[in-house]
């Protein structure tokens, strides 16, 4: 499996109600894929999977129905939004956040992982029996 676009332009009345952009971009990760592991080290609801150096703020993260991809995305309705951010600027912005994800590697999630198991030690230590 790889990792894909996909984007979602609004509705004509819904760009004409505010100032918005085109519509949504989102990034389908693959279940398998190294960048997961940080969705693993996320509590509560509001977190969302934000790669290093991202474009954009992500505003979305579900699975897929199956279960098979994680999807991150964001929108272009907000008060910044407008015009410009039309939908060869939603592809764009989206393919960026697709080259972060495919250039996380396994080494980066070792990293991440080790990171937060010290986090927790510290965090937990006088609880720990030795």
């Amino acid at each position: 499996m790889k990792t894909f676009i996909s984007t979602v332009a609004y509705a004509e009345d819904f760009k004409t109600i505010g100032r918005t952009g085109w519509g949504c971009g989102y990034v389908h990760i693959p279940k398998d894929h190294p960048i997961l592991v940080k969705t693993l080290a996320s509590d509560g609801w509001g977190d969302y999977l934000q790669p290093d150096d991202c474009p954009q703020e992500i505003t979305f993260s579900s699975w897929t129905d199956d279960k098979e991809h994680f999807i991150i995305g964001f929108d272009t309705a907000h008060s910044y939004n407008n015009d410009s951010h039309d939908e060869a600027y939603v592809t764009e912005q989206a393919n960026a956040i697709k080259l972060l994800v495919d250039a996380y590697t396994a080494d980066d999630a070792n990293a991440f992982a080790r990171l937060q198991i010290i986090l927790i030690i510290e965090k937990y230590s006088k609880y720990l029996i030795i």
